[in-house]
């Protein structure tokens, strides 16, 4: 599933007159690796659907899940609303003991403890694409998107063309973007955005090659061939100011001292590059010294709080309590094991024995006291 905020402004990469005034819309989209598209949720910004809206006109172009929220963007509760008024009711399963897969971003909407909760109890397993990969792992991001937006833009030059650019009212949005994902959302396309991404058939080959997701290569010059040995010439760019008098010999006696002038210039110039350069690196000692104090702020993996929190609730366990498993399953995992100290059987100085907790890994960990 993915999110794509809209505009109502035809005006993106052409140059005809418009309205100024303009709303943003958010649109929820998922599709099956069927290559069948589900009921999508347009989030109006408002604070409720109003009758002004004509939203019986909504439903005869589009019978799709509306809702508003106060900034037009989805949210924790909206997301949830749409799992179960979409999602869920749209893929039930023939067989209710099968399990399901949504393949999703970390937004936060995704990764509240109330929509995984509500995805566990109903069988629906999450797997959270990387950080910042998105882009290039989303199927709907790799072509239906792509092929929805230069459809819709079509869409909204014919409005502004017959509305003399008059603002376009939400009817008339609406029926744009529904004939632009009639254009851009096809099985085809659908179909193409799984299997590039590698996500179905699954390869991850498709998925590591992905040119969206590639490091950046740093920039390299060729080497050029130096000069033969014992030859130096006006050809190549002198390096130090010897290199420039040595230029100068053999020359007559004004060149030579245009070159005794420049080879001065030279070392002047050398001279205040290097005060520089000590400079930098005084300053880059003071900002790598100030900053050794502060951490980075870890970012959470969405996939392993899911797995921790499904084992809670199998467990009986409440949601509160699964997310105190979670903090302690991060915190035993910087235990580090030094080895301790042995002592005879007899000895009864240790009343009791330490908590034993296990990592992830399946190692056993005794837990210091007051840790």
């Amino acid at each position: 599933m993915d999110r794509k905020p809209g505009s109502s402004d035809p005006r993106r990469k052409t140059f005809l007159k418009g309205s100024q005034s303009r709303t943003w819309t958010s649109f929820i989209e998922a599709a099956t690796v069927t290559g069948r598209l589900l009921k999508p949720g347009i989030i109006f910004k408002g604070k409720e659907l109003q009758q002004q809206w004509f939203i019986d006109e909504f439903r005869e172009v589009a019978d799709w899940y509306y809702v508003t929220s106060d900034n037009g963007w989805t949210d924790n509760h909206i997301a949830v609303e749409w799992l179960r008024e979409v999602y869920l009711p749209q893929t039930q399963p023939e067989d209710e003991s099968d399990a399901r897969i949504i393949i999703l971003d970390g937004h936060r909407s995704h990764v509240s403890d109330e929509w995984m909760a509500t995805c566990f109890l109903n069988n629906v397993y999450c797997c959270y694409l990387p950080a910042h990969c998105s882009h290039g792992l989303q199927p709907l991001d790799n072509g239906p998107f792509n092929a929805s937006k230069a459809a819709y833009r079509k869409e909204l030059q014919k409005l502004t063309s017959l509305t003399d650019s008059a603002p376009v009212d939400k009817v008339n949005f609406i029926r744009a973007y529904a004939k632009a994902r009639e254009v851009g959302m096809t099985k085809k396309n659908i179909l193409s955005g799984w299997r590039v991404t590698g996500n179905w058939p699954v390869s991850r080959r498709k998925a590591l090659i992905h040119p969206d997701i590639q490091p950046n290569k740093k920039e390299t010059t060729p080497a050029s061939d130096g000069p033969s040995d014992g030859q130096r010439d006006s050809d190549n760019t002198p390096k130090t100011s010897r290199h420039i008098r040595d230029l100068g010999k053999n020359k007559s006696p004004s060149t030579r001292r245009r070159y005794s002038v420049i080879s001065k210039g030279f070392e002047a110039q050398e001279s205040k590059i290097a005060s520089l350069s000590a400079r930098v690196a005084s300053l880059e000692e003071e900002v790598g010294r100030l900053s050794r104090g502060k951490k980075r702020r870890a970012i959470p993996n969405p996939n392993r709080k899911f797995i921790t929190l499904a084992e809670a609730l199998v467990a009986g366990d409440t949601i509160s309590r699964s997310n105190e498993a979670i903090e302690e399953a991060e915190a035993v995992e910087e235990v580090i094991e030094v080895g301790g100290v042995e002592e005879d059987e007899g000895s009864d100085s240790e009343a009791e024995e330490l908590p034993v907790v296990r990592t992830r890994a399946g190692r056993a960990v005794k837990r210091p006291r007051g840790y």
